[in-house]
């Protein structure tokens, strides 16, 4: 016999068996996840618990907190497009309506909004901490 025949005969003996004790005890391989990323004591929490975990509340409405406060920091007219756009989700042109300015105008103060609302993240709270 041939070393390439012998040793393919090995592989497909080895995928047969593997397919056998898979199929054996009716398991449904498509159904099984991967293991998280995530330690063993967390993935239980999140099975007991679907929402989110205390950890990732509190640093929420640290971030939440924060927002507010550099919010509260920019002029009016800032906090009102970046309320609207950013926060509102809403476009550019129904901002305009709604403000009764021109799109051109809105787009203008979103982008100096940005800038300055980045301004003062930066000086409250360093450079590390705004990607987040």
């Amino acid at each position: 016999m041939e070393l390439e025949a012998w040793f393919y005969r090995i592989v497909l003996n080895a995928l047969f068996d593997d397919h056998d004790f898979q199929t054996r005890k009716r398991r449904d391989c498509g159904a099984e996840h991967a293991w998280p990323d995530r330690s063993s004591q967390q993935f239980a929490l999140g099975l007991q618990n679907d929402g989110t975990s205390p950890t990732e509340a509190y640093e929420r409405q640290v971030v939440k907190e924060r927002v507010d406060r550099v919010l509260a920091a920019l002029p009016a007219h800032h906090q009102q497009i970046m309320v609207l756009i950013h926060f509102g989700e809403l476009s550019k042109e129904r901002a305009a309506e709604l403000l009764d300015i021109e799109s051109g105008t809105v787009r203008q103060r979103y982008a100096r909004a940005r800038m300055r609302f980045r301004e003062v993240w930066k000086a409250e709270y360093g450079e590390g901490e705004f990607g987040r």
